[in-house]
């Protein structure tokens, strides 16, 4: 049985048992936990990655439709994404409900190449890159992009460009109320 379930919880784990905040595995967890509370407010989101998990971190649904789930699949590291991360999450979508939606989260940006992959994809994708403020767990989404097939359950999505505290943040609003 797993120790942790949320970033406070797994943030209090790693202290407990002193375990490596250096390793690949810690990483990982971490942004999947990042991920999963910046989503928060677009989804409702449950931690599943680890060792067989069809490339499948998190699972859940979409906030304002139950019926819409959710695959997010988080890659922590800092290279820039190139289309293998889009063709892997098309596999994840294989088997899944034709109502389900994947989203990319990265910690970098993704390619042009990326980019075109997702938009010609027959499968609903989103892409998203999320910031994480230096030295902290604080997430923001940066980039929140989605292709035609996911249009469907995203119709009523806007996202829009916030000056705050002297830099542009993304904002997200749902009907023109924002999420």
């Amino acid at each position: 049985m797993r120790s942790h379930h949320d970033l406070t919880s797994f943030l209090s784990h790693v202290r407990t048992s002193q375990a490596s905040t250096v390793s690949t595995v810690y990483t990982g967890t971490l942004f999947e936990y990042i991920v999963k509370e910046t989503l928060g407010k677009v989804a409702i989101l449950s931690r599943c990655g680890g060792a067989n998990d069809r490339g499948i971190d998190l699972r859940g649904h979409l906030r304002w439709n139950e019926k819409a789930k959710v695959i997010v699949q988080c890659k922590a590291e800092v290279k820039k994404q190139g289309p293998r991360v889009v063709r892997e999450l098309e596999g994840a979508l294989i088997g899944e409900s034709a109502e389900t939606i994947g989203i990319l989260a990265s910690r970098s940006i993704f390619t042009e190449e990326a980019r075109r992959q997702m938009l010609r994809s027959t499968s609903p994708i989103v892409m998203c890159l999320v910031h994480i403020a230096a030295s902290t767990t604080t997430g923001s989404i940066a980039q929140f992009v989605w292709n035609s097939a996911a249009h469907e359950h995203l119709n009523n999505v806007q996202v829009q460009t916030q000056f705050h505290n002297g830099s542009d943040r993304l904002q997200l609003s749902l009907d023109g109320k924002i999420i």
